[in-house]
């Protein structure tokens, strides 16, 4: 059975795409922060799910997120990344710790979660990255500057990465499926 592991599994985007993936007979890791989220999303899914509580803004986070998919489903064959954290203030009135947390969870995780994964893929012999990203990435979107520059910076992840990963047969590609 392939595996896929949700980021951000626990509501919104992520919750449908581990619905989706459960119902098309996928095994289906639903990581969150919100781990009773995950976990009620895991049981909506079935017995091939599970959930995997984890704080993707902590630096071990994605790297440990992946190995306990690994661990628990015995491989791993697509990467969702769909957890953000949208902080909502004005342009002028921006704080450093918006910024922090939106990139610790936006950029860096995603980029981890992606070596992760791509690590464990690449020993397989290929696999799948989703990346969900957002059309603020491209326009104007007041008082969403640090959930913006983000996902632009998601937008650029996702190139590098399909680059550096394709030898090893894994495809990277970003989804902006509009407002949410």
């Amino acid at each position: 059975m392939p595996v896929v592991l949700v980021t951000g599994g626990a509501q919104g985007l992520g919750a449908a795409v581990c619905r989706q993936m459960a119902a098309r007979g996928w095994a289906v890791a639903v990581a969150d922060v919100n781990e009773h989220g995950a976990k009620a999303i895991a049981e909506a899914c079935g017995h091939a799910a599970f959930a995997i509580a984890v704080d993707l803004a902590r630096a071990d986070g994605p790297a440990w997120m992946v190995d306990e998919a690994v661990g628990r489903a015995g491989r791993l064959d697509v990467l969702v990344n769909c957890a953000a954290v949208a902080p909502a203030e004005a342009f002028l009135d921006m704080t450093a710790e918006a910024w922090e947390q939106a990139l610790l969870v936006n950029v860096r995780a995603t980029a981890l979660a992606i070596a992760a994964a791509g690590r464990v893929m690449a020993r397989q012999g290929g696999g799948r990255v989703v990346n969900a990203t957002s059309a603020a990435a491209r326009m104007a979107l007041p008082n969403y500057a640090a959930y913006a520059a983000t996902k632009a910076a998601v937008d650029s992840l996702t190139r590098s990465a399909a680059v550096a990963l394709a030898k090893h047969g894994i495809r990277v590609n970003s989804l902006s499926p509009g407002m949410m």
